[in-house]
């Protein structure tokens, strides 16, 4: 392959941001550059994001710790279920994984108070404990800024935003 051939090649590979390969194909006398693009970019940009997401489309039982106002995140760690004990069974601490994580609400969260959250402490619940009462985004950020520290449960979307939040009952 000529000078000329290699640098249009490598250019052609910059020009899509991609992986190439480059070959030489001689049929009369004349070399040519043949470019082979392996992924988009916007491929590689989706798989760079997918390997970045922590929990999407999860569901999680989780501690509120906070809200982080630098980063426009609501702060966690996640929960296990012990049965048994003297209150017949508690969230704890996920002892397989006891990071603080930080996760941003969805555009339109849907947020479900069981006390503390927006019930000005008076129970609104099913009967598995988990709130019912709606609120706002607001209500849930003003809780977390006021240091209530609730149990939930958020379901994450695709995106790894909180979509929705559901205060868990501790008497």
């Amino acid at each position: 392959m000529s000078r000329h051939g290699i640098l249009v090649c490598a250019a052609a590979a910059l020009a899509v941001f991609a992986t190439a390969a480059c070959s030489t194909q001689t049929t009369t006398g004349s070399a040519t550059a043949a470019v082979t693009v392996t992924s988009s970019p916007r491929q590689a940009a989706s798989a760079d994001t997918r390997s970045r997401l922590k929990f999407p489309n999860s569901v999680e039982t989780v501690a509120l710790d906070g809200y982080d106002e630098s980063v426009h995140m609501v702060r966690f760690r996640l929960q296990v279920y012990r049965p048994g004990g003297a209150d017949n069974g508690h969230y704890e601490n996920d002892p397989a994984d006891s990071a603080l994580y930080r996760l941003a609400l969805a555009d339109q969260p849907q947020i479900r108070s069981a006390a503390d959250i927006c019930s000005n402490g008076q129970p609104t619940l099913d009967s598995q404990g988990v709130g019912v009462r709606p609120c706002t985004a607001d209500q849930l950020l003003d809780a977390l800024r006021a240091g209530k520290k609730s149990l939930a449960r958020i379901r994450v979307d695709a995106a790894d935003h909180i979509a929705e939040l559901s205060e868990i009952y501790r008497p």
